[in-house]
């Protein structure tokens, strides 16, 4: 998981290597130093407490919008009729309208209602 955090820091800032990234070994430190510190008060004596909440916010709730982001993302930004086009291009048949209909309305429909239900219910 390291590895994933440095490449994307080398690629996502690519003016800064020649300054802060230059030894990829001096990333790997501030980065474990980093990933240390921010788990330092999980040791502490609200540890427990403290992860419980960094679980709930981090991996339950935000994978709502980490998925509605996608599906906004690529059906409304890129487009439906576009990625229609591009997946017509690559296989030589185009997905059919159930397809279209699903990445533009149901999907983030669907999204949508199942994240306001859990809300609602573990609210």
């Amino acid at each position: 998981m390291v590895e994933v955090v440095i490449t994307t820091l080398i690629d996502g800032f690519p003016r800064l290597k020649p300054f802060y990234f230059n030894r990829k070994e001096v990333l790997v430190l501030y980065v474990c130093l980093f990933t240390f510190a921010c788990g330092i008060p999980c040791t502490f004596e609200g540890g427990m407490y403290y992860f419980q909440i960094i679980d709930w916010y981090v991996s339950v709730v935000s994978i709502f919008f980490i998925a509605i982001g996608e599906v906004v993302a690529v059906s409304w930004l890129y487009g439906a009729g576009r990625l229609r086009r591009n997946v017509e291009e690559m296989t030589s048949s185009a997905p059919n309208l159930y397809f279209v209909s699903c990445w533009f309305i149901i999907s983030p429909l669907l999204i949508f209602v199942s994240a306001t239900l859990f809300y609602v219910i573990f609210k």
